[in-house]
């Protein structure tokens, strides 16, 4: 029996994650994405999406996918974008979520209701509306850029003066843009075109069964964060773990405007961490190796998989491998030493 239908706005890293584990958790998800294919940023047919034909991540592999799937072997340290693009897409077939997602439907409204949140969406068959138990707003951070007074090849600037000009290469940042939520919502986490008012970035004590995925200035890989947002938004509701207390709640709140939450970005491997806390899936090691490795390799997706809710079997194997494999030799070396192993990771005669 299902816990409950539970409505995705956005099919990115944030929406695809938050399906597969919500689905896990025993909800029923649905998708909401309004182009008509998944992937999000990392898709270049996407409207919304900012790369370009020949982009590679700047940030290592390993630490820029989610970690029911790895990338082929031919994949280089740093994957084109066509190639995280397929990690998406083998993360759906292996989870089985595929089934959830609805393309071409564009969300226009998304309202509080005493059944619990009402999605109206448009699509080529018209426009519907359906009541769900629970929404995740995961439409993403970057989709309004922060130009209006720039009009085709014409800048307008502070002190009234135009110019114009032949090129323009946008630097601007970005507003946060939720057109669809509705005007109560909104006022209720007081939304400006920076921010929201949410307990750790997620939820808010007067909007039960309403979360918030990947909607801060990001600095640095996102998909294992988004996929530990993902994982403390359904173990809670799911009641895996103990859910925030009222007091918890009202608390974050207090504590994100105290503390500037949405001022400027958010490095990501603390915020990987902060989730995986929240989550219940800070790794404890269960051999030598392991303990020796976790406080010196990266933040990966497989670091939160190796204990806890969803652990991993293969997830300590793929820690090790990577550290061994990509990690510099001095590095390797001294870790090597402490275990009486060599740079390879192999045992010293």
């Amino acid at each position: 029996m299902s816990k409950g239908a539970v409505a995705i706005v956005g099919a990115g890293i944030a929406g695809i994650s938050a399906a597969r584990y919500l689905e896990s958790e025993g909800f029923t998800p649905t998708v909401f994405e309004s182009h008509s294919d998944l992937g999000g940023q990392w898709n270049f047919e996407n409207p919304n999406s900012g790369i370009w034909p020949s982009m590679r991540t700047n940030t290592a592999g390993f630490c820029t996918k989610l970690s029911d799937v790895q990338y082929p072997q031919e994949v280089k340290i740093f994957p084109h974008h066509s190639e995280v693009l397929d990690m998406i897409r083998d993360m759906v077939v292996t989870t089985g979520i595929g089934s959830v997602l609805r393309f071409g439907a564009e969300v226009t409204r998304l309202a509080h209701d005493r059944a619990g949140y009402s999605l109206s969406w448009s699509d080529t068959d018209g426009a519907h509306t359906e009541s769900f138990d629970r929404a995740v707003v995961a439409s993403g951070r970057f989709l309004k850029p922060e130009n209006s007074q720039i009009e085709g090849d014409q800048v307008t600037f502070e002190d009234g003066t135009v110019v114009q000009v032949d090129a323009i290469v946008i630097g601007t940042g970005f507003d946060l843009h939720l057109p669809f939520l509705s005007d109560e919502i909104r006022k209720t986490v007081d939304m400006t075109s920076k921010g929201m008012d949410l307990c750790h970035f997620t939820f808010h004590l007067d909007l039960p069964g309403l979360a918030f995925a990947g909607l801060w200035s990001r600095l640095g890989p996102y998909p294992v964060v988004l996929e530990q947002q993902a994982r403390w938004i359904s173990y809670s509701w799911s009641g895996t773990i103990t859910a925030p207390t009222e007091g918890e709640l009202r608390q974050g709140v207090a504590d994100c405007v105290s503390e500037g939450h949405h001022a400027g970005y958010r490095e990501q491997h603390k915020m990987a961490v902060r989730f995986a806390k929240l989550a219940g899936t800070m790794p404890v090691a269960q051999d030598k190796e392991l303990a020796a490795i976790l406080p010196k390799c990266p933040i990966t997706g497989e670091t939160f998989r190796v204990s806890g809710p969803d652990a991993h079997p293969d997830a300590t194997e793929w820690i090790k491998r990577n550290l061994w494999r990509y990690a510099e030799i001095p590095l390797k070396r001294e870790i090597g030493a402490s275990l009486g192993l060599d740079e390879n990771g192999r045992s010293v005669p």
